[in-house]
């Protein structure tokens, strides 16, 4: 745990960077989860760019591993279905739901993978609910080393005065939120994923 406790956090995203920078810059598994994660959504891309800013700032990277797990939710399929009348069966649900999967993976890219020094290799998930309905709801920036929960999100505050508490996860806690989001996950359901690597810099 921190020492002393660690007192609240603004959001903005300097602020929560720079909280968990200990954590980023000794790990080289850093998986981030935050289910309304949208890197074509400034409030979210901008903290987000903090934070692999912040991992990358080590001698080397050549070993160093990022995943970004987000949710596709179910209402947002169905408000979508709607609004194009296409009835909620079965089929149009699951293809709106990779439609909108697919446009925030390619935001991942579009958007991420500039930031990337060359050789830092980055998987994207999107995930819908499993089988036992569970909607992924919970932050978490997770590590080989460790786990912090990020309460209110991995987006920066709407307002200045926002704050927001950081919590370290005990080693029981850490492993089932392990196992809960990884690329292997049976609690919710693969929709889409993408991977991309940072690019070496061009010559001149």
């Amino acid at each position: 745990a921190w020492t002393p406790p660690a007192p609240p956090v603004a959001r903005r995203p300097e602020e929560l960077a720079n909280a968990l920078a200990p954590l980023l810059r000794c790990a080289t598994q850093v998986r981030f989860v935050d289910p309304y994660f949208d890197a074509g959504v400034e409030a979210f891309f901008t903290p987000m760019r903090a934070y692999l800013l912040t991992a990358q700032n080590r001698r080397s990277v050549g070993d160093l591993r990022i995943q970004i797990h987000f949710a596709v939710s179910r209402s947002d399929v169905e408000q979508l279905v709607r609004i194009r009348g296409l009835g909620l069966a079965a089929a149009a649900m699951d293809a709106v739901g990779l439609e909108m999967a697919t446009s925030r993976l390619e935001a991942c890219e579009r958007r991420i993978k500039p930031i990337l020094r060359p050789g830092v290799g980055l998987r994207a998930f999107a995930w819908g609910e499993g089988p036992t309905g569970v909607r992924m709801h919970n932050r978490y920036v997770l590590t080989e080393v460790g786990g912090i929960a990020v309460q209110h999100g991995l987006d920066r505050g709407g307002i200045a005065a926002e704050t927001d508490d950081l919590t370290i996860l005990s080693k029981e806690q850490f492993e089932q939120r392990a196992a809960e989001h990884c690329a292997e996950s049976a609690l919710y359901r693969l929709i889409a994923e993408r991977a991309f690597v940072g690019a070496a810099l061009s010559a001149g």
